[in-house]
C-alpha cells in the first residue's frame, strides 16, 4: 500500500526513498532517512487516481492532463484516463513544475525537487504548502492531495469505491465500546483539531453516527504507537476508532452496494512485524469479532455537508496486544463493493516496543 512521512509545520516533506513501506495518514516520523544522491534512480514513477467531489459523491475522472516542465522546457504530457488513472514520471536530476488540468476545475500547480536524496513536493496554489507523497506496493509512488473538490490519491479499481484519509474522533461516551458485557473499556486518547478536506468541513462539536465528535485527520505514528504500547504495559484492553470518508465510484451506487453475502465491505488487515498477516471482514453496518482478539462495530453516518462517513469502533483484547512482537506493524484498510471492486487503500504503522 502507501506510506508517508511529514515534518512538523508542513513546511516541507521528506520521504526516505529506501523506506520499504511509508503509510498514508501518518504524521512526523523522525526514524526516516534518506539515501545518497548518487544512488537515486534517474526518474521516479508515479501512479495516482484523480477524482472529483460533487454532491457528496467522489467520482473518478475520465479525462485530464498533467504537463511537467524542466528548466522551462516541456518534459512530458501525461493523460488522465478511465478510472481516474494518471501515470507519470519525473526526473531526479533537476527541479520540475507540474500543471494538472481537469474538466470544470482551475489548473493546479506544483513544484518538485530532489535535495540531498529527499524528494520535496510543494503546492504552489497554497503558498508552497507541502504535498504528501507515498510509496505503492509495486515501487511506484502516489500523491495525497485534496483541494477545491479535486482529489488525488493512490489507485483503486475502475468504478470502485473511493476512501479518503483515515480520521479519528473523540468518543461521546466510553459506553460506545460496550459491544457486550465485560470489563470496562479503556477509552482512546483525544488529539488535535478539526480538518477540512474530502467530505467538507468537520466541526469539533459535530457528532458522527451518534458515537464520535471532533473528527480530524489521524495523528502521527508515534502518537498512535504510544497508545498501543501503554495498553500493553498496563496489560489492559484498548479501544479506539477510525472514521473513513467514502464514496462509491459507480453511478447510482449506495451503501446497499456493500453486500455481506458477497463481499466483506471494509477489509481491515493487520500485517505483523515479520510480514505475517491477518484480516477481518467488516460488514457495513454490523458488529463482530472475537473477545480474545478484536471486537468491532461499524456505523454509517454523515457530516454537515452530507458526506458519507464510515465509523469503525474497535476493542483490542489485552491478550492480543501483549502477544504482539516488537517492530513495525502495518494496519491496512480498503472497501470492496458487491461487484468485487476494491477502493484505493489506506494504512497506518504502529511500532511496538
Amino acid at each position: 500500500m502507501s506510506a508517508l512521512v511529514r515534518i512538523p509545520g508542513r513546511l516541507s516533506l521528506i520521504l526516505a526513498l529506501t523506506f520499504a513501506s511509508i503509510h498514508l495518514g501518518l504524521g512526523p516520523d523522525p526514524a526516516a532517512g534518506v539515501i545518497e544522491p548518487a544512488t537515486l534512480p534517474a526518474r521516479l514513477n508515479f501512479k495516482v487516481m484523480v477524482s472529483t467531489y460533487e454532491n457528496a459523491t467522489m467520482t473518478q475522472n475520465r479525462t485530464g492532463l498533467l504537463v511537467i516542465t524542466r528548466a522551462g522546457a516541456r518534459y512530458g504530457n501525461f493523460s488522465v484516463v478511465a478510472g481516474g488513472r494518471l501515470n507519470f514520471n519525473i526526473p531526479t536530476n533537476a527541479p520540475t513544475r507540474w500543471t494538472l488540468s481537469a474538466p470544470g476545475m482551475d489548473p493546479r500547480h506544483f513544484r518538485a525537487a530532489v535535495v540531498n536524496g529527499a524528494l520535496r513536493i510543494y503546492n504552489e496554489d497554497r503558498d508552497d504548502r507541502a504535498v504528501i507523497w507515498s510509496r505503492n506496493d509495486d515501487g511506484s509512488y502516489a500523491l495525497e492531495y485534496y483541494q477545491e473538490r479535486l482529489y488525488v490519491c493512490n489507485q483503486g479499481d475502475l468504478n470502485g469505491p473511493i476512501i479518503g484519509r483515515l480520521k479519528v474522533g473523540d468518543p461521546v461516551s466510553s459506553s460506545i465500546y460496550e459491544f457486550q458485557d465485560g470489563e470496562e473499556p479503556r477509552p482512546g486518547f483525544p488529539w488535535g483539531g478539526p480538518e477540512d478536506n474530502f467530505g467538507g468541513t468537520y466541526s469539533p462539536d459535530e457528532v458522527v453516527a451518534g458515537v464520535v465528535r471532533n473528527v480530524r485527520n489521524l495523528p502521527g505514528s508515534a502518537v498512535i504507537s504510544r497508545q498501543f504500547n501503554e495498553a500493553i504495559r498496563q496489560r489492559v484492553r484498548l479501544t479506539d476508532n477510525r472514521v473513513i470518508p467514502y464514496s462509491f465510484g459507480a453511478a447510482g451506487a449506495t451503501p446497499s452496494s456493500i453486500s455481506p453475502q458477497t463481499v466483506p465491505g471494509l477489509v481491515f488487515q493487520w500485517v505483523y512485524a515479520g510480514n505475517r498477516s491477518r484480516q477481518w471482514q467488516l460488514s457495513m453496518p454490523a458488529t463482530g469479532g472475537a473477545a480474545a482478539s478484536l471486537q468491532w462495530r461499524t456505523l454509517l453516518g454523515t457530516n454537515a455537508t452530507a458526506a458519507p462517513l464510515l465509523v469503525v469502533l474497535r476493542r483490542f483484547a489485552s491478550q492480543f496486544l501483549t502477544g504482539l512482537t516488537p517492530g513495525n506493524h502495518t494496519l491496512r484498510y480498503w472497501l470492496v463493493d458487491s461487484h468485487g471492486r476494491r477502493s484505493n487503500a489506506r494504512s497506518e504503522v504502529i511500532t511496538i516496543r
